[in-house]
């Protein structure tokens, strides 16, 4: 099979589409497999495409809403939507759309050469995904087939998976390119980031307008659930710990630093590991000093799968590289490839549950 990436471009200005078709067209692997500016033309354009993916700009002239219920229901595909109104991203997401990117200010709506990379990565990662019909009432689920995807039971005897993800310097990039890329039903996943109070509240509120997962600071007692990120606030430890519901459940507290930092990746790592053991996956992203790399080798100890970003991709190769001089890292990846890595990973772990 091969991987390029097919890219059907449907928006209603002519330059924007000729200028992005222009830029995405330098991006190895990634070809231009046709045009449109109207719904009546995507209709009939798109199916003689055979595109991979549909890249779609929203706007008052095109209705991207009208366009996705038409290609989810007759010739499915991945979409990655375009759009400048907030409000919108979520109604895109619901319609099937594979991600949502929101254009923030007028110079990335009027040179698509400041997107271009962002937009590539993306129509990359989409393009991976399987892709089912939707009736309008069921979403998609974690590969694309209708329904609930993962059983969202965790720790009744359904899946109960769960995702550790810690950073540091440059981490609140890198986590969210991994975050924007994962399906909405993806397994609960909790995240230390090194920030301090308000902004751990701010940086979750933000990330939730740009990702299909719910995204929110972290409250003691919260239950980690299927589709749910939570981030430890500023100066407070995350914990995992079982619910009272049978799942999985966060315990914050403020306390002495670890490993140099409040909340510490440490603290949660070991909580992780103590708890789900081989039904966890740990990630350690960019960021200074060695917060996390014990933990992270306690993960691997107790069978979880470890991910430690790649050096090239790091602004500071410090927490990955003590995690990996030290054996915890089960796989070593580019920033790019990890979203990637967790949902194969996550696939093999269900699918040894199912049997």
């Amino acid at each position: 099979m091969s991987d390029r990436v097919n890219v059907f471009l449907a928006g209603d200005s002519l330059l924007f589409r000729t200028a992005l078709a222009q830029a995405l067209g330098r991006y190895p692997g990634l070809s231009i497999a046709g045009m449109a500016a109207t719904e009546q033309e995507i209709k009939r354009s798109i199916p003689a495409s055979s595109p991979s993916v549909l890249l779609l700009a929203h706007s008052a002239q095109l209705d991207g809403l009208a366009v996705l219920r038409y290609v989810m229901s007759t010739c499915p595909l991945p979409v990655v939507a375009l759009t400048d109104e907030a409000r919108l991203a979520s109604v895109l997401r619901r319609a099937g759309a594979i991600d949502v990117m929101l254009l923030s200010d007028s110079r990335q709506m009027t040179d698509p050469q400041a997107i271009s990379e962002e937009v590539a990565t993306r129509l990359r990662a989409a393009a991976k995904h399987k892709v089912g019909h939707l009736d309008g009432k069921l979403g998609r689920g974690w590969d694309g087939s209708l329904g609930r995807g993962w059983d969202g039971n965790l720790g009744r005897g359904g899946f109960d998976c769960v995702v550790a993800l810690g950073a540091s310097t440059g981490g609140t990039q890198s986590t969210a390119q991994i975050l924007k890329a994962l399906p909405r039903d993806f397994p609960g996943i909790v995240v230390v980031q090194h920030m301090p109070p308000v902004f751990t509240r701010l940086y979750a509120d933000n990330l939730d307008k740009e990702c299909q997962m719910t995204i929110r600071e972290a409250k003691s007692g919260d239950n980690l659930r299927q589709g749910l990120v939570l981030i430890a606030p500023g100066e407070k430890h995350m914990r995992l710990a079982k619910s009272e519901q049978g799942g999985w459940a966060v315990i914050c507290s403020p306390g002495a630093k670890v490993s140099g930092h409040c909340p510490s990746v440490d603290e949660l790592f070991f909580s992780v590991a103590r708890m789900a053991g081989g039904n966890a996956v740990g990630v350690i992203l960019t960021g200074m000093g060695s917060d996390g790399a014990l933990g992270l080798c306690e993960m691997r100890k107790r069978g979880a799968y470890t991910i430690g970003q790649d050096e090239s991709t790091c602004i500071v190769y410090g927490m990955p590289k003590e995690a990996y001089d030290r054996g915890g890292v089960c796989k070593q990846a580019s920033l790019g490839q990890i979203a990637e890595l967790l949902i194969r990973q996550v696939d093999i772990m269900r699918k040894k549950t199912a049997y």
